[in-house]
């Protein structure tokens, strides 16, 4: 009997054993059931946070480019009244000319500003329409732009400027990065600090910019932010400006590349690669700047916008280049005029966003009407954004508001140049 219960006894006493490790097991297993559960919750958690991220991301993509749409118009209207003025006044501008570029530069910083918002918000690596562009010339037309901030600042300038190899690249795009350096330089610097830009031509390779100063210098920790949204070491915050910059280098495959010593200085270098040129890029490229200066138009040129004060400065450019201009405030009108006088105009300057029917509309239908008819597509919104609306084929150019007659006239050469050599 003794013997039975002791049986008993380590019967049970395994069984104990037994069920404290199944215990112990399934412990073991709801707790790493419990550290995956969590994990997943910890996943969506950053998901969702993410999605609202880019939820905020898209809304300030929507609210940049409809801002962009409403600053440019008056922007526009500014810019090319100015630009009228000077070329009307000539040589007797005189002390006139100092004001007029002084306002010419802050209608530019306006842009710059609106380009960094939306190169921020638009998709990584996009590219708007390019052209070939002599980086020289831009460099010398950013100097001109930023010359009341240098000046105010006493910088002293030093340019060595080789004879370069156009490159394709969108120029509004290469103007923000040399402004957005430029800048940079200026406000690491010291009052009457210098500031050198070197650009040095590698054949069929590419092009280089070097942007120097001899300021403060970037700390090794802050290289390696230096490119992130809204960094900065400045009370008041200029990060979006750099990674504005890295976004357009990136997006037109080229490259960008810092040396700094604190103390000492920092070179911003960026390489823009070269390309191939197509049958359109050559018939444009030979007209020389000389070409393009005296260049007159003929014909008439349609110019569709729901601002009255954009249609008359348009017109005046217009008519200034040897052009006559037909104006209508939006898509149904201009489809009336265009019927109308389908056979006389050589151009149509549409705006993209107008009431009862939009540039989209509006572009397709006279494609219908004319299927030859050139279009440029003028607004406030980005290239990008804008092209991506017209999906349509034969959309002959753009060119992004503000604009003033030298751009007007370079983009009215090309398209009207291009249209001659298919012919």
């Amino acid at each position: 009997m003794l013997d039975l219960l002791r049986e008993r006894s380590r019967q049970v006493e395994q069984s104990a054993e037994q069920l404290e490790q199944k215990v112990r097991e399934r412990t073991r297993e709801l707790r790493s059931k419990n550290e995956d559960l969590q994990r997943t919750v910890d996943l969506l958690g950053q998901t969702r946070r993410q999605l609202v991220v880019a939820e905020k991301l898209a809304a300030l993509g929507e609210l940049t480019a409809g801002v962009a749409h409403e600053i440019n118009n008056p922007t526009a209207v500014i810019l090319g009244n100015m630009d009228v003025l000077v070329r009307d006044l000539g040589e007797h501008a005189g002390p006139v000319r100092t004001e007029v570029d002084l306002i010419i530069e802050q209608v530019y910083r306006i842009r710059t500003i609106i380009d960094k918002l939306l190169q921020y918000s638009r998709p990584a690596q996009s590219v708007g329409a390019v052209e070939w562009v002599d980086v020289n010339a831009v460099v010398d037309d950013t100097l001109k732009l930023t010359h009341h901030e240098l000046q105010r600042r006493e910088m002293q300038v030093s340019t060595q400027l080789q004879t370069l190899t156009p490159v394709r690249i969108n120029r509004q795009e290469l103007q923000q990065v040399l402004i957005n350096l430029i800048v940079n330089a200026v406000h690491s610097s010291p009052v009457g600090g210098d500031l050198e830009i070197e650009t040095t031509d590698r054949g069929q390779t590419g092009v280089v910019v070097d942007v120097t100063d001899h300021g403060t210098g970037i700390s090794a920790a802050d290289l390696t932010r230096v490119f992130d949204p809204f960094f900065t070491t400045k009370l008041m915050g200029r990060g979006l400006g750099m990674s504005a910059v890295l976004g357009i280098v990136r997006g037109h495959k080229g490259v960008l590349k810092i040396d700094s010593q604190v103390g000492k200085g920092t070179t911003f270098r960026v390489f823009f690669p070269a390309n191939e040129p197509s049958d359109n890029d050559v018939a444009v490229r030979r007209k020389d700047k000389a070409e393009v200066k005296d260049w007159r138009g003929s014909g008439t040129v349609l110019i569709v916008d729901d601002e009255e004060t954009v249609c008359a400065v348009g017109k005046q450019i217009l008519e200034r280049m040897g052009f006559s201009v037909l104006t209508a405030p939006d898509g149904r009108a201009a489809l009336k005029v265009f019927r109308e006088h389908a056979d006389e105009i050589v151009c149509v300057l549409l705006d993209l966003t107008m009431p009862h029917m939009d540039g989209k509309e509006t572009f397709h239908a006279m494609q219908r009407l004319h299927p030859g008819v050139r279009v440029i597509l003028c607004s406030g919104y980005n290239e990008q954004d804008a092209i991506g609306r017209l999906t349509g084929i034969g959309l002959a150019g753009f060119i992004q508001k503000p604009y003033n007659m030298a751009t007007l006239k370079e983009k009215l050469v090309e398209v009207l140049a291009a249209g001659e050599s298919d012919q």
